[in-house]
């Protein structure tokens, strides 16, 4: 696990330090993210996983996990090795203390099959990641706004 942390430069009175998960197998892509984050958004701490196996360990908070912050937003790769986005999202509805937890479903498929099933099992989002970095900048500059400057997160237990 990657943890990333980040000095925020204004606090958020509103709501704590803002605990974001991010599952996602390809380095440059959540080194990309990551930098991409930091720019956009306060008080936060991102933490990252890269596979699924290794994502189910830190929502269960086993093996070596114990101490890991329960995530007030994720965003999730369907496109996983050793378990699916698909098989992750679906544990995580099935788990009543992270059920409420948003989930961004952030990957490269725009499969019709891959939208519904995702939708059906309860992702609150889903988004194809863009070819360009620009594109990319943007896609983070509107997520960071809806998701951590204008919207309300579920408080995490």
């Amino acid at each position: 696990m990657r943890v990333s942390r980040i000095a925020p430069q204004e606090v958020k009175t509103r709501f704590k330090t803002i605990e974001i998960l991010l599952i996602e197998d390809f380095a440059p892509d959540a080194g990309l993210f990551s930098q991409l984050l930091s720019d956009n958004t306060s008080a936060y701490r991102l933490s990252i996983v890269d596979d699924g196996e290794e994502a189910l360990q830190f929502l269960r908070r086993n093996d070596g996990y114990a101490n890991a912050p329960r995530p007030d937003l994720i965003f999730l790769d369907l496109n996983l090795p050793k378990r699916t986005g698909l098989e992750i999202l679906e544990e995580i509805r099935a788990n009543p203390a992270l059920r409420p937890t948003p989930v961004v479903i952030l990957t490269s498929s725009e499969n019709e099959k891959d939208v519904n099933a995702a939708y059906s099992s309860g992702a609150n989002l889903y988004v194809k990641k863009p070819g360009t970095l620009n594109q990319l900048e943007e896609l983070m500059q509107a997520l960071s706004r809806i998701w951590l400057e204008y919207g309300e997160l579920p408080r995490a237990n």
